[in-house]
């Protein structure tokens, strides 16, 4: 699996359909406290960022990493969503997941 920039996204998939992810704390109760399923909506927006998503930037994470960010267009509620994640561990560790467009919720 590549260490940088661009995971392949058929891999992000193949993790994300195993459950082999982890959102941040922060991820989790945010999705959670606006009445979204954390786990469902995370597997929804990796398993289609090949057909759904287009792909942002690489980010220069806190850690040193690097995460890939994609724009990701839900089939179930029709948003955007902006996804900031990094593999590493046989995981996904998803950083960031919110509408596009909003900042601080």
């Amino acid at each position: 699996m590549k260490t940088g920039c661009r995971y392949p996204t058929e891999e992000v998939a193949r993790l994300a359909r195993e459950g082999s992810f982890r959102p941040t704390k922060e991820v989790a109760t945010k999705l959670i406290n606006r009445n979204v399923d954390a786990n469902d909506k995370i597997v929804e927006l990796l398993t289609t960022l090949s057909t759904h998503g287009r792909f942002k930037s690489c980010a220069q994470l806190k850690d040193g990493g690097i995460g890939d960010e994609y724009i990701v267009k839900s089939e179930e509620d029709g948003y955007d969503w902006y996804v900031k994640f990094k593999v590493a561990d046989k995981l996904v560790w998803v950083l960031s997941c919110k509408w596009d467009g909003v900042g601080y919720w």
